[in-house]
């Protein structure tokens, strides 16, 4: 045990940049959001670049303006299919 929240542990833990796509795609966005930089420290020091990038823009997502409906802008759903097509692609290469 690292001192860090079990879920960030779990990512810490994996070996593959494929087990921390899997753990990315399935974390919670307030996770992402709130532990964004110790995300992508453990990332980083991974080497796991695709997956930095990945965080960033989630993250970007979560901060920018909705519709009055509350839906991500057609350039924003446009920016999350890109970063995640992106992070498939990174593993599946």
């Amino acid at each position: 045990m690292s001192g860090l929240l079990p879920i960030l542990d779990e990512l810490a833990d994996c070996q593959t940049n494929l087990q921390r796509a899997q753990w990315l795609f399935a974390c919670p966005f307030g996770i992402l959001q709130g532990h964004g930089y110790r995300i992508k420290e453990i990332l980083n020091d991974a080497g796991f670049m695709a997956g930095v990038e990945y965080v960033d823009l989630e993250r970007a997502a979560l901060m920018a303006v909705r519709d009055a409906m509350g839906n991500h802008t057609p350039e924003t759903e446009d920016m999350l299919s890109r970063a995640r097509i992106g992070l498939r692609m990174a593993v599946t290469q």
